[in-house]
Formats: structure tokens, sequence, C-alpha cells
């Protein structure tokens, strides 16, 4: 065979390979994504997809079969996420990330801290949303009373102290409230608990579900958050009566400080149009911060993650997906209620306001969230029994000290009831 007829051969052969892996690679092919509302996942993300993508289709499985798991995983939250990755069902995703590092380098890196901490450092999910926590401040009403503006990291003792430099009343005569937190029941214990948290304390044991609260340090939380509530400057009101419905007070002019998600930026402008609605001046500062370390926050919370599974034979397209789901492809300004995009350029602008407190902070690397690592039901009964003791403290009916012995006795009392009711349940909805 002469030279030139074995270089056209070659050609023939390089073209039909050439045009196999592109048919191979544009084969139509469906991939299973794991999620709870089939309709929600198509609102948010599925149709969107389908349409720009000309050869993947999405059919998703509100509950995946465990053995036959979806290609693309769905948990909704981080220890979920560690449950999965522990047990070897996800795919490590660094190696996809590295074939185009500077597509990531607009991700914020507090989802990818927040997600190797806890799975040794390799990352086999990716959060496209997470929701973030700021202090929302009244301008006019700090500067009406002469009251220093709140600061970025501030400490809880920080934002206390501002609370109760406040009236009790407005001019008109209506309550005035110097802060209200993002509690709408047991409040009083529950502020206790967050401040400890934010500085790293555990207040219950997740292993033994021992109360851990009669200490020096926890005493100190006790003593400065009784101090503040019963100035009566926080905003401690409990559930609203059925059938109503009342503006949070940051809207109506009888809050100076809030403590909200992401959400309430967004709500300024909504609710001045609403009864008793008014338009506030306002500006945001990070959460508190512990004073050890001010740079981190432990307030960001995930509850979006998605990880390829490792058994999938339709890897490559479920990546496709997850990539492009990360990147933004159907963010939109009215999804704000599933949270922030992880590209956080995407972030809706609120005009004249500067919105980096929400994302200005580092993921916390000791997170102590209880709800987390112990039930919530269990934390729950000893918020119950634990707000109750606080109101008698407020009422001089106990002192700290007696409180801290009542905690560790009325506490433990409720955690194990509640821990035996939990492992009960467990146990019947096991055996149904």
């Amino acid at each position: 065979m002469g030279k030139n007829k074995v270089a056209i051969l070659c050609i023939i052969l390089s073209m039909l390979l050439v045009s196999a892996c592109q048919s191979n690679v544009e084969k139509p092919i469906t991939i299973t994504v794991e999620y709870p509302s089939p309709t929600e996942f198509y609102k948010r993300y599925g149709h969107a997809f389908e349409q720009k993508s000309s050869f993947i289709s999405i059919q998703v499985i509100p509950e995946a079969d465990q053995s036959s798991p979806a290609d693309l995983r769905y948990m909704d939250n981080l220890s979920a996420y560690k449950k999965l990755s522990d047990s070897g069902e996800l795919l490590n995703l660094e190696p996809f990330i590295k074939q185009d590092p500077d597509a990531w380098k607009n991700i914020s890196p507090f989802m990818f801290d927040s997600l190797k901490m806890i799975s040794g450092d390799r990352l086999y999910g990716l959060a496209p949303t997470f929701s973030s926590y700021a202090i929302y401040y009244n301008k006019d009403m700090f500067a009406k009373y002469k009251i220093p503006f709140p600061k970025n990291q501030s400490t809880w003792k920080d934002i206390f102290d501002l609370a109760t430099r406040f009236p009790l009343q407005t001019d008109d005569g209506e309550p005035l409230y110097g802060f209200k937190p993002n509690y709408y029941e047991n409040v009083g214990i529950s502020l206790i608990m967050r401040w400890g948290q934010t500085e790293g304390l555990r207040f219950i044991d997740p292993e033994t579900l021992k109360i851990q609260m009669n200490t020096p340090a926890w005493k100190a939380i006790w003593s400065r958050t009784i101090d503040a509530l019963r100035s009566g400057r926080i905003y401690k009101q409990t559930q609203q009566t059925e059938g109503t419905m009342s503006l949070d007070p940051i809207y109506t002019g009888n809050a100076a400080m809030v403590l909200q998600s992401q959400v309430a930026a967004y709500n300024f402008d909504i609710n001045r149009n609403f009864e008793g609605g008014k338009a506030i001046n306002w500006d945001m500062v990070t959460v508190p911060v512990d004073p050890r370390k001010p740079e981190y926050s432990d307030y960001y919370r995930i509850e979006e993650i998605y990880g390829i599974s490792a058994a999938s034979e339709r890897q490559e397209a479920a990546w496709e997906l997850l990539k492009w789901m990360m990147q933004g492809g159907a963010v939109t300004s009215t999804e704000i209620n599933h949270g922030l995009p992880a590209r956080t350029e995407l972030i809706a602008a609120v005009k004249g306001h500067d919105l980096s407190p929400l994302t200005m902070l580092k993921a916390s690397p000791s997170n102590h969230n209880p709800y987390e690592s112990v039930h919530y039901d269990i934390i729950n009964a000893l918020k119950n029994v634990g707000n109750q003791i606080v109101e008698d403290v407020i009422a001089n009916k106990l002192t700290i000290e007696e409180a801290l012995i009542q905690i560790d006795e009325k506490g433990q009392q409720a955690v194990d009831a509640a821990a035996i009711e939990v492992s009960n349940s467990v146990e019947n909805n096991g055996s149904e």
C-alpha cells in the first residue's frame, strides 16, 4: 500500500474515532436526582438545566432506594452529609474541581471549608446555597438617643450593653426594645444557650446527654443575660396568637436591633407597605462573635447539599448538573428564601446597603451547634424546663447559683425522659 493511501486511511480512522467519541459524549442520557419534591427541584433547577443541555435529562426521585441510589444524592444538613461521606457512598469531587480551578474561585470559601471540616478534609458534596445571619439596626433610633452604632464583630456583651441603653417606650408611649433575638419561644434560655455556643461552650454532652451548665463560664453568661432580660429591653414575646399576624418590631420602629437571616435585608422595603410598617433607615453588622476568635462565625447554615453517588454509572453527567447548579445557573432574586447563592457575586443587591456582614466572617472550625448532634426533642425538653428557671431568676425567686443547680436536676430529668421517648419512637418506626 502506497504512503498516500496509508495517510488517507489514517485520516479516515481518526475521523471515525473522533466521531465515535463525540457521539458517545452527546448520547442522550437520563440521570436520577434525589430530592424531596420533584416539582420544586424542576422549578428551581431541572427545567432550566434540561433547556440548556441537549442530551442530559433529569428524573427526580423523592427518596432514593438504598439498593440503587440516585446519581446525585441530596442531604438536608451537615449530619446527613457526614454520614454518607463517612460510609464511602459519595464520590470525592476534588478531581473534578481541579479540571477547571478558575471556575471555582468565585464560590464562597465558607462553603468549601464547612464541608471539608467534617469529612476528613476531602470534598464529597457541594452546597449551591447557604443561609447567614446579621444584626440589623435602626440608624435613626440610635442617633435619636445618641447611642453609638453597633460594629462588625461585636460580642454578645457588646450587643446587650447597647440594647439596655434605650428607653422602655417611644415618644408615642409604645413599647421600645433595644434588641430582638431570632427566637419565638423559650427566649431567655435560648439566648443563654446561644451566647455560650458562640463562645465554644457546650450545655449538654452529645454522647452521654449530661447537662454541663453549672460552671463559672456558664454562670457569667447567665448573669449578664439575666441582667439584660430583667431590664425589659430584650424582646421576648412568644408565639403570636393563632390567626393574627404582626410585623417584626424592627419594621414598625419598635426595636433598635434584631438578629435575623439574610431574608430580612430584602424585607424592609416590602414591609413598609403593610399595616404598622414604617420606612426604616437601617444598616447591618455581623452576628455576635467569640471575642477570642472574632474573625469566625458559627451562624452559617447549610441545608442543601448534593453529592455524586460512588456507585453511579453516570458520574460525568451528574457532575455537569452539579457544576451548573453551583455556578448559579438558575439563581434569581426570588430565590432568597432558599438561601444565598454560594457564588456570592450573584447575591442580589439591596440599593444603598452593604450586605458583606452576611459573608465576611469565616466558618467556625469548632461549631458546637447542638441540633447537629442531639435530637431536637431532647434539646427542646431542656429548653422548656430551663426557660421557667430563667423566668424565676428574673422574678428574683431564684439566685443564679440555685438556678444552675435546678438546671442540673430538673433539666437532666427532662432530658432523660425525652431521650427515652426518642429511643422508643425510633424503635417503633424501625419495627413498622
